[in-house]
């Protein structure tokens, strides 16, 4: 018999961390939202905050990767005869 275990905010955050910098954010809001309701206000406060602080800091790798791309999309590229 297969057991199913639901994933937890922090477990879908670790796997946002691990996902692409275009990957969809909507599957963590909802569990974010199905965890805090479970919770008493002080921790939903607590659980929420914490939260927040890992996806901004998710948030902040993913926009030093996109940047990255971009940077490294503009750039001629090496050999390039058009540009010495």
């Amino acid at each position: 018999m297969t057991t199913y275990r639901q994933l937890t905010i922090w477990d879908v955050l670790d796997e946002l961390s691990e996902s692409p910098a275009t990957s969809t954010l909507a599957p963590m809001w909802e569990c974010l939202d199905a965890e805090l309701e479970k919770l008493p206000l002080e921790a939903q406060l607590l659980t929420a905050a914490l939260a927040f602080s890992q996806i901004a800091d998710i948030l902040k790798s993913r926009a030093e990767v996109l940047l990255q791309d971009t940077r490294d999309g503009l750039r001629p590229a090496v050999g390039d005869r058009n540009n010495p």
